[in-house]
């Protein structure tokens, strides 16, 4: 490992460390750097951690770093995945809590002081961010949404749902001596096995109203996690959303039905099986939706989530009966499930309104 010149020499520790990796991100990287620059709390250190970038993002850190002592260049001399980069921050890290803002998104200007705020409510913070759609192919191009974890605070303990990006995650450097650091072995979904890791070490959780940033979905999607291409039967749930952010639709849905009919185990299977739903649910396919909904209550019927997913799916293709049946077993498997009884709720509205006309 390389520590590029200048190497700032570290004062005081700072409140807060931001953990960003860097990979091929030259056109991003200022903007990203700007808006660190732009927090109203100004006790804070930047590790970036270059993964062996092609282009100039390392000597454009290196530049800033000698203008700001708070940010604090690292190099690795060869590309080993954003799991890697950001451990080797984490490793260099001085602040009581820790940040990840990625290459080329942004934080919103009091987002570090929220955090400060707050850093007495719990061991991890989790808060809302937007999300811009940068893809001029999609369909929702230049549209803007927000994800909110706190919406998911039921579902802390749901292994199969990545509650949050890491721009809307803070929490507590001590934690890591009980969750361990990023798996390495991964090349996707690597920050949501860390959050699962989190949640089984009996971290305590405090969800935020304050949005933390912006998160930009790009054209590059896959050189903007730098992934590598898992090797087959390796991480075969990586494949397939891999060759779905590649655009690959059709291919990722023949792996998955392939797949299937393979000895996989269970998790894979049922990883699958969502990874399917979705694709569906997207294509307005609901009839396929609602196949994959109940092999997934078939593969594991006293999963609330699973009975509250096949009720959205028999919501959207008008079968609102069904619906309310699937989202009151969703309450009774799992009581006070807020997004169930939300929708329930608005099922039951939905068939009362179509029984008047």
């Amino acid at each position: 490992m390389q520590h590029p010149a200048p190497a700032n020499a570290p004062g005081p520790p700072p409140a807060i460390s931001v953990v960003m990796p860097v990979f091929n991100a030259l056109a991003y990287l200022n903007r990203s750097l700007a808006s660190l620059r732009a927090q109203s709390f100004l006790d804070w250190e930047l590790i970036a951690v270059d993964d062996a970038s092609t282009d100039a993002s390392c000597e454009l850190l290196v530049k800033n770093a000698a203008r700001d002592p708070r940010i604090r260049p690292f190099r690795l001399p060869e590309n080993r995945g954003p799991s890697a980069a950001r451990n080797h921050a984490l490793a260099q890290a001085r602040g009581e809590w820790i940040t990840y803002l990625d290459a080329d998104d942004e934080y919103f200007p009091d987002y570090l002081g929220h955090v400060y705020a707050q850093r007495d409510l719990a061991e991890v913070l989790l808060s809302p961010y937007d999300l811009r759609d940068d893809r001029p192919k999609s369909p929702t191009f230049g549209q803007t949404r927000t994800s909110d974890p706190g919406r998911m605070k039921e579902r802390l303990a749901d292994k199969s749902l990545n509650i949050s990006a890491g721009l809307g995650v803070a929490h507590r450097r001590a934690l890591l001596d009980r969750s361990g650091l990023f798996n390495e072995a991964l090349r996707y979904e690597e920050d949501w096995d860390l959050w699962r890791r989190f949640v089984d070490a009996g971290a305590s959780f405090a969800f935020s109203s304050h949005r933390s940033g912006l998160y930009h979905h790009r054209p590059d999607g896959v050189s903007r996690l730098n992934f590598k291409q898992p090797s087959p039967g390796s991480s075969h749930v990586a494949n397939l959303h891999e060759l779905k952010r590649q655009g690959q639709r059709a291919q990722a849905r023949q792996l998955a039905q392939k797949s299937l009919g393979e000895t996989i185990s269970f998790q894979d299977r049922v990883k699958t099986l969502e990874f399917l739903q979705i694709l569906a649910v997207e294509d307005k396919d609901f009839e396929a939706a609602l196949r994959h909904a109940d092999e997934l209550i078939l593969a594991s019927p006293g999963q609330a989530h699973f009975h509250n997913n096949r009720g959205i799916v028999l919501g959207c293709s008008g079968r609102l009966t069904e619906a309310v049946l699937s989202f009151t077993r969703a309450l009774e498997l799992q009581p006070g499930f807020a997004e169930a009884s939300a929708n329930l709720e608005k099922a039951r509205i939905s068939l009362a309104r179509a029984h008047r006309d």
